[in-house]
Order: structure tokens, then sequence, then C-alpha cells
């Protein structure tokens, strides 16, 4: 039907067993795409695409010839630039042509497959593709991982969930007719419906049972009459179908069987035949009966062959007594390593899986290069399941006592993190820290756990990074060094998160304080800015002279010139490497710096370019923290404009409902949306989120990256109300932790806000001197959308006291303020100083 309207059809499946294929029914539609169109077609969809995709379609290197290597990145980078991969892949068939993806036997899919599918059902409503799913509901319980990616994604557009049943009797009756080209007894359609329940696998497999042993005609070629469960010989398992239809196959062919099952999916013919001692001749004879009987299929691969269904290989497979299986398994593993020789590495995956199985037998640590070579391999390709499925096998083929046990242990807990196994990987993690610590010392341990716990972080497990900075910090003990500091600054943010007294910010504190001392001591300022998220700097002067954290150079520096071009240099760097994450946050800060400058346009660009990375990352970030912030910013310097800005992709669910590892974060969202609510003069609205901010301002540490944004926010929402609550606490947080260091946030101005606080304090020359103090430090900073704002806002103070002479005062200030306005395209600001000066009756 979809080929009938135009639409091309791929598929790809997965498979029971210990291990699979890294991705396997996403590397399975690649490469039946690659069937289905032409060469040119193909390359063309692949595109540059190409090495990444061989990662997990090895049959690329075969069609493109060796493919170098792609750019190395970071582990979550790498991941999330596979998914994007096969995701753009996928969308540029569509739109070629509309494309149907199957993916079928989704209750047997690991948590990788269950992660691109996650990745990849983000795209689907907003192009031509038609994505089907299909699983077990019976076998995916609520720890499946499938269980919640499904209801992630049914809440997408256009997601519709069909549950199928077992055949009703009337379908029943129909099938039966369609295979036999005449009507069915309503007797034999009652006894196979109620046998089977209705199970199209079940109907199938009976009616081949009951046609190989021609129980279908009488003499007369016409249906029987008569029908009952005993006549028909219908077992009450679908499992006893199979051995009977088992025991009509000759010896050989059984023998063969019985080989084939103790594969992890898919066997080669050759090493079955030899291992069942066949000669080729009789080997292909029990091959053809096979097929012929629909008990096996064809494989993909060339000399190769599959069970037409797991049940069958499970049923051959459980008629082998366990000694018999794991001798049949190192038979099995020996005759791989005659047949393939030199070229077994490249099969290192099944052979170590038959060395595993076969464990109890002798010489079975013969496996473990051959799994660990399989890890290596899974690892490029960033199937993380698949590494620790390998490892695992490492561990229990080597002996308990080897010295490689420690870091392989540890190695396999970084491969659960990535799979986000987080409870897992914690348990491991501290398991490999103990034996790490009884090997090489409780200083390695500890070193192995800040590793850990910062990949945590990174891949958002959050909860499980603070168990183990716990654990690391038993292990660190009286050190005080960039370890140990690490350690502390993860399980502080565990404290403040937990704490039911912490204002929604980093926090100043003994411990912080502590830390910060230490950090003074290490000399690599690089080492530092680039491992901690909050580094501890005394000043402006220091940001702008250790530059290595570009995050603080913009948003403590307020250093935007070098920032922009230092961002725009990261965003094109991030893009040709594949990096999702980092291009959407380097060309938001892009945005940010352009924004703050007056460049809109350059600015609209990046932000959209921002975007357009943003909703190819599903995952809540502060990356994406970052870009709602600049959403804010254009609303802010332009006052217009609001819903002509396209909102960031998850924005509205993560301020509604923050998650905990946010916590820091939480004053700055709400002073922000005062802010803004403020613009838009809803008061009552900006009195309730700035009432939460008090403990905040106190209790905020000065170089956390929030604190400027989050006090210049709350003077800028009550000057545009006019009110003056918790004024002094506010000015006194301006004056002592934002002016002190000379921290500069972009598009607020702490020598602004303090003029803002004075006016509305009714100290006017005061106010006029820190006026004037703004207009010096943002002409030299090149800031003109906020220069504009100090001209329009002393104005403002005029026209607000309304002493005399104050319209003449205002007159030179508005009329300035509107020529910038004008001149930069910030239509809302240059409204509202028309409107001020003609409330005043002034004429500019």
């Amino acid at each position: 039907m979809a080929q009938q309207r135009g639409a091309m059809t791929i598929r790809g499946a997965c498979y029971d067993g210990e291990w699979q294929a890294p991705y396997g029914p996403f590397a399975e539609a690649i490469v039946d795409a690659s069937r289905r169109l032409q060469p040119a077609e193909f390359s063309a969809a692949i595109g540059k695409r190409a090495p990444i995709l061989a990662r997990i379609t090895p049959a690329l290197n075969d069609m493109f010839g060796d493919l170098e290597a792609p750019h190395p990145l970071d582990k979550d980078e790498e991941r999330l630039r596979l998914f994007d991969a096969v995701a753009q892949f996928l969308i540029a068939i569509s739109k070629r042509t509309p494309l149907v993806l199957i993916l079928d036997d989704l209750h047997w899919a690991d948590r990788g497959t269950v992660a691109m599918l996650s990745h990849v059902a983000h795209f689907v409503s907003g192009n031509p593709i038609l994505m089907i799913g299909a699983y077990r509901d019976a076998e995916v319980d609520h720890k499946h991982p499938l269980s919640t990616v499904l209801a992630a994604i049914s809440r997408q557009r256009d997601f519709e969930k069909l549950q199928l049943c077992g055949l009703e009797e009337g379908d029943l009756a129909s099938l039966l007719a369609m295979i036999w080209d005449e009507d069915a007894p309503d007797a034999l359609v009652k006894v196979l419906g109620g046998a089977t329940e209705g199970n199209p696998l079940f109907i199938r497999e009976v009616l081949l049972h009951l046609a190989d042993k021609r129980k279908k005609l009488d003499d007369s070629q016409n249906w029987i009459s008569h029908f009952s469960i005993e006549e028909l010989g219908i077992p009450d398992s679908v499992r006893q179908v199979v051995g009977r239809r088992l025991l009509r196959l000759s010896d050989d062919a059984n023998h063969l069987l019985s080989v084939a099952s103790a594969f992890n999916g898919e066997f080669s013919f050759g090493i079955a035949a030899a291992v069942a001692e066949l000669d080729e001749d009789r080997a292909l004879t029990a091959v053809d009966e096979a097929l012929a009987a629909q008990l096996l299929r064809p494989s993909s691969r060339s000399d190769c062959f599959d069970f037409a269904h797991a049940v069958i290989r499970n049923t051959v497979y459980t008629e082998l007594n366990p000694a018999r299986r794991t001798r049949l398994h190192r038979r099995i593993a020996d005759q791989m390593e005659r047949a393939w020789g030199e070229r077994a590495a490249e099969h290192a995956a099944e052979v170590a899986y038959q060395f595993w199985r076969g464990a109890a037998a002798a010489g079975t640590e013969r496996g473990v290069e051959y799994a660990i070579a399989a890890a290596d391999h899974a690892e490029s390709a960033y199937a993380f399941d698949e590494v620790a499925a390998f490892l695992r096998i490492v561990l229990d083929l080597l002996p308990a006592d080897a010295a490689k046990r420690p870091r392989l242990l540890a190695r396999r807990a970084m491969a659960l993190i990535w799979t986000l196994e987080g409870e897992e990987a914690v348990k491991i993690a501290i398991e490999a820290a103990a034996l790490i610590a009884s090997g090489e010392g409780a200083e390695s341990a500890a070193e192995y756990l800040e590793d850990a716990a910062r990949a945590m972080l990174r891949a958002g497990l959050t909860s499980s990074a603070w168990m183990l900075a716990r654990e690391g910090l038993r292990y660190a003990g009286v050190r005080r060094d960039l370890v140990w500091a690490s350690l502390d600054e993860i399980d502080a943010n565990r404290a403040d998160a937990e704490s039911p007294d912490n204002p929604g910010i980093t926090v100043d504190s003994p411990r912080s304080n502590e830390r910060r001392l230490v950090l003074r001591e290490i000399l690599s300022v690089q080492d530092k800015a680039q491992r901690f998220v909050e580094y501890p700097y005394d000043s402006r002067e220091e940001v702008i002279q250790n530059a290595d954290s570009t995050v603080a150079l913009v948003l403590l520096g307020g250093d935007c010139r070098r920032g922009e071009q230092i961002w725009q240099e990261g965003a094109a760097d991030s893009e040709r490497s594949g990096r999702i994450a980092l291009a959407m946050e380097s060309w938001a800060f892009v945005a940010r710096c352009q924004i703050t400058l007056g460049e809109f346009a350059a600015a609209r660009a990046a932000y959209d370019r921002a975007i357009s990375f943003a909703a190819r990352s599903s995952n809540p970030s502060s990356q994406l923290l970052n870009l709602i912030a600049v959403r804010y910013d254009f609303l802010f310097a332009l006052d217009h404009g609001w819903d002509e800005i396209v909102s960031v992709p998850g924005e509205v669910e993560l301020l509604k409902n923050p998650p905990a590892e946010f916590r820091w974060a939480y004053a700055a969202v709400c002073s922000t949306t005062a802010h803004a609510a403020a613009l838009q003069n809803q008061s009552e609205q900006t009195l309730q989120l700035l009432a939460t901010l008090r403990e905040a301002l106190l209790r905020g540490a000065p170089w956390g990256l929030t604190y400027s944004m989050m006090a210049c926010d709350a003077a800028a929402a009550l000057w545009l109300i006019g009110r003056t609550d918790n004024l002094e606490v506010l000015e006194s947080s301006l004056r002592q932790k934002v002016l002190g260091p000379d921290f500069r946030f972009p598009m607020r101005d702490a020598r602004l806000s303090v003029a803002r606080l004075c006016a509305l304090s009714e100290r006017y020359n005061e106010a006029g001197d820190w006026f004037a103090k703004a207009r010096d430090a943002l002409e030299e900073e090149g800031w003109r959308p906020l220069r504009a704002i100090v001209d329009y806002d002393e104005a403002l103070m005029y026209l607000r006291r309304g002493s005399s002479g104050d319209d003449s005062r205002a007159f030179p200030l508005l009329t300035a303020a509107s020529e910038q306005f004008r001149a930069l395209g910030m239509p809302g600001w240059l409204k509202r100083s028309e409107e001020s000066a003609a409330t005043a009756g002034i004429r500019l």
C-alpha cells in the first residue's frame, strides 16, 4: 500500500539474545535503504554522514571504500552526533520520497536502540515520515526502557497507538479461506481460534503443522466434517507445535538446527556444518529441509541463515541438556577460530559470546581478548549497552584475582553511565573504586570516582553523580587538591539541592570558601576553568586576564566583542565535528553577545541557528536554559515582537517544572520572568516573583554565573513598575557583590541598576551620577542598546519627578534615546520614548 502511494518502505528489527549489533534495527534500515535507492540517490542521502553511520553499518565501508574516522568527541557528544546522523539521513530520504520506517520486535530493544528511537521520533511529525514500531506489550513492563520512551513520544503530534488483539473468528475464517481458496468449516475455525486464542504466530505454526500432516482434506479432497483438538493433534503450546514439526525432519536437519540454536542470532552455514560434522552436501540438504518447513530463513549476509522465529530457536535450544550446551558453545568457538583464522578478530563479538556460554569448559579465558575487542568495537559505535554487555563477559571469564579486573570493572561502570543506568553504574563504580583503592591506593580511587561523577553530570544523571562524589570524598580523605575540589563542588550542589533552605542559587558558604582557597594554589587556571561549573573568581579583572572559561568571559567579564568572536569560532568547530549540544550553546552565546552589542539581525540568525540544534537535542540541559534566557534578552532589547521569536523546544515544561539539578538557576528564572512581566505591565505577577528573591540576594555567591543577572533583572523590574519593595537589600547586594568585583552580565549593567534604585528612592543627584557612570562603561564596551536605554531611563526619572525644569532636562535625553532606538531598530523602546514625550507635552 505504501508503494502504491509513492512511499518507500525500509525495515529493521531487534532480535532475542544476549547481545545485538549496535542500534541493530536502524543499521538494518540503512542497509535496506541502500538496496531500494539508486547508488547516486543513496550517496546523496548519506552525504557527509557516511563516516559516522559506518560505525553502526560497516557495509558502508564496502560501498564507499574505507572511510576516514570522524573527529573524536566526548562520549555524550559522540552519541548525539550518531543519533542526529541517523535522523538527518532519514529526513534526507523523505525529502526525495515519503518514507515508511518499520521497526519490528522492539520488545527486544536495548537501551541504545530505544534512545535512538526517542531521538528519531522527534523528527517524524515535521517530515513526510511514517515510523511504525511493533512490540509485544506483555513483554514491556514499567522497567523496560521502551516503556518510558513510549510515554514521552505519545505526547507528540500524530502519535497513534494500535492494540493488536487476537483474530476474531470472522477474521480467522477469512484468513483460512484466503490461504486455502475455499471457505473453512465453522468447526475448524472454532477449534483453531480456541486453541490459539487468535494469536497469528500460533495460527501460522498450527497451519504449517496441519499442512505437514495433511489433516486438511479427506480422501474426496473435501474438508473433513468433524473436528476436535484431539483429532487435529493441536497441542496446548506452540512450543509443542514446533517440536512436532521438528520430528518430521531428518536426523541431519535436526542435528544442524541443534548446532545453529547455540548461535546468538544468525549462524554461519560453514561453521555450523563443521561443528555438526556434516559434509557440504548433507548440510545443504538439511538446510533445504528446514527452509521448506519454514523453520529457517536466509539472512541478509550471504552463506548465513537464521531461525524463522525466536520461539523455534528457543525450542530447539532447550532440548539440549546443560552439559551438551556448554560443550557445543566451546566447539563453536574453536571452529570459529579455525575457520576465520586471523580474521576472527573481525567477528570478536560472536567468538566472545561462544567462549562465554561455554565458560564451564576449560580454556575459555581465551575469550577475554575477543570480548575486549568486541567492547572496543561497540564503543567506537557509541553502543554503550553492548560495551557493558561485553565487559560483563570479560569479567565473567577472568579469574577473580586477575590484575585487570578493577579497571575493567571501572570501565563497565563508565559504559553503564552512558546507557543512563545510574543505579547500576553507581553500584559497580563503587565496587571498582574499592578494588582500585586496594591495588593502587585511595588516591587513585578518588581520581576514578571524580572522573565517573563528572561523566554522570554530562550524561544528566545528577543524583548518581552526587552519590559517587560522596564516595569519592571518602577516598580523598585529607587531600586538598583539584580532585578533592571537583568532588566537593558536586557534593556541595547535592547539599544545596537537598536543603529546604537553599534560595535557588549558588550560595557563598564556608564550604565554597575552603574550596576557593585550595583552588587558588593550583597553577593550571585552564584546568580549573574547564573542570568546574562555577569557578570562584574574585573580580572581573581576573576573568579577563585568565579567559580560559569562555562562559565566564561573557557572563562575568561581559567581554562581548571578544566573546562573540570566540564563540563563533567554537560554533563553526562544533558544527564541523558534529557536536550538537555544543553547537547549540555556541550559537546561543553568539546571539547573546550580538544582542548586547546591538547587532540584532545577526543575533536573530545566530539564535535561529541555535534553535535548529535545540530541535535535534531532546534532553533538558543548562544549554537549553541558556538559550531560553537569550530569547528573553531579545525581549529586553527590542521590547517588541515577543511572539515572533521562536520559542525553545520544551521551554514551557522546563520553566514550569524545572528538574532538581537546575535548582541553582531557580532565582535567576524568577527574576528574569519578573523583568519580562514588568515590561508587559503585569505588576502583581512581577511583585510575586520578586518576593522570592530576598534570600538569594543575601546568600548568593557573587561569582555564581547567574547572580549578576538576577540582581540586575530584579532592579529593572522594580524600575519598570515604579515600586521600592526590598530596595535596600537589592541595592546593597548590587553594590557589594556586583559593583565591587565589577562583574558584567550581557544586557545588564550594575551601574544602571543602582541608578534606577537611587531614582526610585528619590536620591536624584546620586542617580544622575550613576547614570553617567553607566554611560561611560557601556560606551567603552560598545553595548549600544543599554547605552540608549540609559538616556531614556534618566529622562524618565526627570519626568516622573516633575520638578521645575525637569522637562527641559528630559528633552535632550529623550531625543538622544529616540534617535538611538530608531537607528538600532528597537521599536518597543522607541514607542515608549515617544509616548513618554507625548504625555509630558514634549515634542521630539
